[in-house]
């Protein structure tokens, strides 16, 4: 069934309740303090929210990060705080995520804390997985964006490693559902795969992962090329000019290595473009 809409189209959207919202992330172990945080962003109107990751799957550690995804065509962006990612979708942004790795992610793992119209579980009824080998032959074209200059390793280090992180963990995800046994837990793939060393390199949170630097940067992208195959030469070298020259032929590309230019120490998961992976 079609969500209803309104007067001009759009589905309406509808104030989430507040205490809804509290009560049904504290059931899921969710500190107070996060809740806090997570409300301030939250609050107002919406098509929809979402908790998913860690707390939506009852694992989360002291320090893991909440994660919230708001349906919203009428907000203007996502927002975060210091342990609280809510990433912003609109509803055709949102339907894109059909055969993704992060749709099957929603679907598996994702609690729906508010549906105002049903448009949320409507969209996530349309979701199927991803083909894994198409999936990790993607992930093998996006290690282009490792092959640069020394220089421009050395100017771009911590982008880098973070673009290197991101993709080695799509690759190990997309490792178990080639295997048959999908799973989106780190730690539990890091024992699956008999890489224990997993649990801290692909960790999301900081202070956990180690600190960029030209070793780490070596070892992600040795572990990328052994899970995916050779990765593909940069025939520039130069970042920037991969950007560039991808622009209009791969766009993903471009804009995932656009990412890689910022020399901060956490890639901003809510802005790479909708969907790439």
């Amino acid at each position: 069934m079609t969500p209803a809409a309104d007067s001009s189209g759009s589905i309406a959207e509808t104030a989430v309740d507040q205490a809804e919202f509290r009560r049904r992330l504290s059931d899921f172990g969710v500190p107070g303090s996060l809740i806090d945080d997570a409300w301030e962003i939250v609050a107002g109107p919406a098509q929809g929210v979402l908790l998913y990751g860690s707390y939506a799957r009852r694992e989360a550690a002291a320090q893991s990060d909440l994660d919230i995804l708001v349906l919203s065509d009428e907000r203007t962006h996502s927002a975060e705080s210091e342990r609280v990612s809510v990433a912003l979708y609109t509803s055709p942004q949102l339907r894109e995520a059909h055969e993704t790795l992060y749709g099957m992610h929603l679907v598996r793992d994702g609690v729906i804390i508010h549906d105002s119209a049903g448009m949320l579980a409507e969209i996530l009824a349309t979701f199927s997985p991803p083909d894994p080998d198409q999936l990790l032959e993607r992930v093998r074209q996006f290690g282009v964006i490792l092959d640069v200059t020394d220089s421009d390793r050395s100017t771009y280090l911590p982008g880098l490693v973070q673009v290197a992180r991101y993709l080695l963990r799509t690759a190990t995800y997309a490792l178990a559902l080639r295997d048959g046994d999908p799973c989106f837990s780190v730690e539990e793939l890091a024992v699956r795969f008999g890489q224990p060393e997993l649990t801290t390199l692909l960790s999301s949170h900081p202070g956990v992962y180690p600190e960029p630097t030209p070793e780490v940067l070596a070892d992600l992208t040795d572990r990328l090329s052994s899970a995916v195959g050779s990765l593909p030469q940069n025939r520039h070298r130069s970042l920037r000019a991969l950007i560039v020259t991808t622009s209009v032929s791969d766009p993903d590309v471009s804009h995932l290595a656009t990412f890689a230019l910022g020399n901060d120490s956490t890639l901003p998961y809510t802005e790479i473009p909708k969907v790439v992976l």
